[in-house]
């Protein structure tokens, strides 16, 4: 500084550069992020995987789902209505729709139609919706009948996006790198939102960068739970369908629901998550976080700060990578990232990481001259991923978009208002904010535009808001006034809505006149004045209240948000009620707001788990199956798994988890013997067996198959058998399990599978293990069946299927397995069932009835776990034999439509799923068989089944069993099906062509459009039989 002013004394000071040229080339160094990376658009992106993966599932909701082609379709029908509305390159079209699948084939329309989306969340205030609309001039709106109410007043023209149609042909629109992509509204300083405009170049650049970031594509599921006004909603969408992975969306409401959260995560097989740190704290605190979110592979955390002690705790629950980003929605979601895998990879300082590629970050004082490393100064962003700017804003726009003294001619640079200072390993240590900007759950909130949007009220002449204690405060000066919080909802979102107000004769000022922040005064602590809680939910309820918002007491009339809390304490405050026993949503919370009108919903809390319910120890009943079971089926019966276990040092845990499992689970100590069943409480010597496998791994397998099966014996209580074969400490192994069918059924395994790897984690760490309770015994259950009215027999009898003898069991003859993929299976899964209102059970065994071309009765298998017959049962952790078999007539129709229609209602019809047949002591016994088992995801990792591949079963019970299973392949769905016999196999192979040809003229029917999908049972307040339907039907297309 010195040199400088001795050689320009005339230079002020504050325009010295403080950098030699060392310090300079550092930081250089440190912006040296230049990588290839091609330039393209979303719809480009997402077309290829189409190409790519036509029939791998895209998106999934609930159980809705839809193929990348059937994505791609539904998308460019859309498309092209929105091209006659007028959309198209530099267009915009507001998004009005909550998490469904209709946002996303919404949103890909948009995008191949040439024009930008912008997020119109439905809880938005109208006055926030009208407000977005003026702002960027829409061309159109997309919304559904059921809530467009909010845009019908918008005088834009408003489309519904339809999921029945579609168009496999892409559209040919011409869309620039450069052109718009979407714009995201922002929290304004002056009181309105400001809209980010984002090209396609840097969004898909975002994508392209993450994809080899993660290794992220097919096989790995993201989840969508983000609000769509959030920014990190647009990678959640796009990351997965731009890259082969599946979309999993969450149900609106659901991000504020942890358990909902962390059960979907589970379900779906969740790889990748955004999480703030808010929410990700409440998830790793879950008891049952570590199991159920094993399938986690990448957490992207950001939004929030992300502190040493919640990594911490975090890395001691999940091994999935953990990646902290930081960006404002200016620069298309994220300008700098940091990785950690290891437990001490972070430390104390608040690390943003280093900047993306093709990003540079310059840490700059007040006259934009960058300091050097480790002063502080406030950060600017340039780059491929920064916005235009603020659309129809050229004022705002010029403040905070920059000229770039840095970079080429005509660059610019964002001014995040974040301050930041440059570490010598070339990291970012975040600093805090220059302004009065925050963050709410990861959502950036200008008090000034709260403040602006309260001054608009009659009685406020002046106003502050603070974040205080994480909650906004309100302070105003005019006239004291009740009702400024649901004022102010009804023009801005939520979370911007501060949780108290304090009115104030006046502010306190500093000496240049701006209001004194730090002297207004801390609110006093709530007081409730009401009445006493009553009942037992409304004093279990409003203490838990009391807790969560730290109060001394909370009345049963007393607004939840109107003491402070919000919806991360709405989590917070569930999370604890469902602990003590209530189930509540966070949802709930929101509507209801009071412990009074909670209770009133959920009722009273449930009593101490029953102990005898739980207790399985005793004489057990026999039920319909096991009687069956013991009058005609096969001794040796039995169900086997060969799972892929992770790598052990010796056999210790593998044996432990499996006497845990024994020990846990009653019937699996059961024995059969001399007509009578019985649950000892000793588990059983000589279950587990360990093996080193030193040559070819499934000849051993196939032997040692044979050998455990053999010392199977009910009568001796001889159920499990389980060996473990060891391919050393550094190879997975195999761990066989066969178990005798009394014992067990499908359901049951996936308890099991569960629990082995629950207990095995615990025993390679040390530590005790602790399983679920089962709160319903089998042997309770089997004792408290009811016996079926007299209406529901009177039912059976009138059915009149003829007595039979009971169908032997028999060597198996023969087999043949059928495989149905692609375009065919996706439609037989999704399609026929649409148009018909139909199951795919249905379209199954529909099939089977032409394909058969006589009246024949088929014996239909079902779960069995009806657990509204028995009040108070919960069967969803109970092991063992609940399956139904119950006759159904099977006759072909005129067409193969007409045929499922007939099928539907004949199912429709069946009272409580079939149970009653077997406590009936139906004496039909048909001699073919037919089971579908649902869909299973083939996942790749440990406890999972492995590709060895176990003997077939030698016999089985009817002379011909069709069994079929939907299997959930990488690339896509695949419907197998398996046929065998036990004597003449003349006529099979017939009846499996046949059975295809049917389901084929099943889907062609589907995609005719003629299709009358209503049966009687669709429209049960009205009396018409299926002849006046479809003539109805007729009519109505015709017109």
């Amino acid at each position: 500084m010195l040199t400088t002013l001795v050689a320009k004394p005339e230079q002020r000071i504050s325009a010295v550069d403080l950098l030699d040229d060392t310090e300079r080339a550092v930081l250089d160094r440190f912006n040296a992020t230049a990588e290839e990376r091609r330039a393209t658009t979303l719809t480009a992106l997402v077309e290829e995987q189409v190409a790519r993966t036509p029939q791998a599932v895209a998106v999934e909701f609930h159980e809705q789902s839809l193929t990348y082609a059937e994505l791609n379709a539904k998308a460019n029908h859309l498309a092209r209505r929105l091209q006659e509305a007028g959309v198209g390159p530099e267009r915009t079209v507001g998004m009005h729709w909550e998490r469904s699948l209709e946002l996303v084939v919404g949103l890909l329309a948009v995008e191949k139609a040439g024009g930008a989306f912008v997020p119109l969340e439905p809880s938005w205030p109208a006055q926030r919706i009208a407000e977005v609309a003026a702002s960027s001039k829409f061309t159109a709106v997309l919304s559904g009948p059921s809530h467009d109410q909010p845009v019908r007043e918008l005088d834009i023209p408003v489309l519904h996006v339809d999921l029945d149609a579609s168009d496999p042909v892409n559209l040919d629109v011409r869309i620039e790198p450069e052109s718009l992509a979407y714009v995201i509204y922002t929290s304004g300083s002056t009181g309105t939102p400001k809209g980010a405009m984002i090209r396609h170049r840097a969004i898909t650049h975002r994508l392209l960068w993450q994809r080899e970031l993660l290794g992220f594509g097919p096989g790995d599921g993201g989840l969508f739970k983000a609000p769509l006004g959030f920014d990190i909603s647009i990678n959640e969408v796009f990351l997965p369908l731009t890259t082969g992975a599946k979309l999993v969306i969450a149900e609106p409401g659901g991000e504020r629901d942890i358990e909902y959260m962390l059960g979907i995560i589970e379900r779906h097989r969740v790889t990748y998550t955004y999480l703030p740190s808010s929410i990700l704290d409440l998830l790793v605190g879950l008891p049952d976080f570590a199991q159920h979110g094993r399938s986690l592979k990448h957490v992207w955390c950001g939004g929030e700060v992300l502190t040493p002690e919640l990594f911490a705790r975090f890395r001691t629950v999940s091994d999935a990578v953990m990646y902290h980003g930081y960006g404002p929605a200016e620069a298309t979601i994220g300008v700098s990232h940091v990785v950690y895998r290891e437990p001490s990879a972070m430390r104390g300082a608040v690390s943003i990481g280093r900047p993306n590629g093709n990003t540079q970050l310059h840490v700059l004082d007040a006259n934009l001259r960058r300091v050097p490393v480790g002063v502080p100064g406030e950060l600017y962003a340039g780059g491929v991923y920064l916005g235009r700017g603020y659309l129809n804003d050229p004022r705002r726009t010029a403040a905070a978009f920059v000229a770039d003294p840095f970079g080429p001619p005509g660059s610019r640079l964002y001014r995040t208002g974040d301050l930041a200072r440059w570490c010598p390993d070339g990291t970012l240590e975040f600093l805090g904010r220059a302004d009065n900007q925050i963050k709410i759950r990861g959502m950036r909130v200008e008090l000034e535009e709260i403040e602006a949007v309260l001054e608009q009220h009659s009685s406020v002449r002046r106003a502050v808001v603070l974040l205080r204690d994480k909650r906004l405060v309100g302070y105003y000066v005019g006239s004291e006034v009740d009702g400024l919080a649901d004022w102010l909802r009804t023009r801005l979102p939520d979370h911007m809505v501060p949780a108290r107000f304090m009115f104030l004769d006046e502010f306190p000022l500093m000496p240049s006149g701006k209001v004194n922040r730090k002297a207004l005064p801390e609110p006093p602590a709530e007081q409730s004045t009401g009445r006493d809680a009553s009942t037992a939910a409304e004093k279990l309820l409003c203490g838990i209240m009391a807790e969560v918002l730290k109060v001394d007491r909370v009345s049963p009339d007393d607004n939840f948000f109107s003491l402070g809390g919000d919806s991360i304490l709405s989590i917070q405050f569930v999370g604890r009620a469902r602990a003590a026993g209530l189930r509540i949503s966070p949802r709930q919370v929101f509507e209801f707001q009071n412990a009074a009108a909670l209770a009133r919903v959920v009722g009273e809390p449930p009593a101490p788990q029953d102990e005898e319910r739980a207790r399985g120890v005793g004489e057990v009943p026999l039920t319909p199956i096991i009687r069956w079971w013991a009058a005609s089926g096969d001794s040796t019966m039995a169900q086997s798994a060969l799972l892929r276990v992770p790598p052990a040092d010796g056999p210790e845990p593998f044996a432990e988890a499996v006497s845990a499992l024994l020990e846990h689970h009653d019937m699996l100590r059961a024995r059969f013997a001399d007509g009578v069943l019985t649950v000892p409480a000793n588990v059983p010597e000589g279950v587990f067996t360990h093996i080193r496998v030193e040559g070819s791994l499934e000849p051993l397998v196939h032997q040692e198959f044979e050998r455990v099966s053999a010392e199977l014996d009910p009568a001796t209580g001889a159920l499990v058998r389980a060996v473990w074969f060891d391919l050393g400490p550094t190879t997975p192994g195999r761990l066989l399990l066969v178990i005798h069918h009394l014992a067990v059924d499908s359901v049951s395994w996936r308890v099991l599978a569960g629990d082995l790897e629950q207990a095995f984690t615990a025993r390679t760490e040390d530590n005790p293990v602790k399983l679920d309770p089962v709160p319903t015994s089998f042997r309770w259950w089997a004792k408290n069946l009811p016996t079926p009215p007299a209406t529901e027999a009177q039912w059976w009898q009138s059915q009149a299927f003829a007595a039979t003898e009971p169908v032997r069991p028999g060597p198996i003859a023969g087999s043949r397995t059928d495989e149905i993929s692609g375009d065919l299976a996706s439609a037989l899964l999704r399609e026929v069932p649409g148009a018909f209102r139909a199951g795919v059970q249905d379209v199954l065994l529909a099939a089977l009835a032409t394909a058969l071309d006589k009246r024949e009765t088929v014996a239909l298998e079902g779960h069995g776990r009806e657990e509204h017959l028995v009040p108070g049962a919960d069967l969803s952790r109970t092991v063992g034999w609940f399956t139904t078999v119950y006759p159904v007539a099977l006759a072909p129709a005129a067409t193969p439509g007409d045929t499922l229609k007939q099928v539907k209602e004949k199912l429709r019809a069946v009272p409580n799923n079939g149970i009653g047949y077997g406590l009936l002591h139906g004496e039909t016994d048909p001699a073919i068989g037919f089971n579908y088992l649902g869909r299973f995801d083939l996942a790749e990792g440990f406890w999972v089944p492995a590709n060895e591949r176990l003997p077939e079963p030698r016999t089985q019970h009817r002379p011909l069993e069709i069994t079929i299973v939907t299997e959930d392949r990488a690339d896509g769905p695949v419907l197998k099906t398996t046929w065998s016999w036990t004597a003449d196999e003349s006529g099979v192979d017939e009846i499996a062509r046949k059975w295809r040809t049917v389901l084929e003229a099943l889907v062609a029917e589907a995609r005719g459009g003629q299709v009358s999908a209503l049966t009687p049972s669709d429209v049960p307040l009205v009396s018409l039989q299926q002849k006046q339907l479809d003539k109805i039907a007729a009519k109505w297309r015709k017109k």
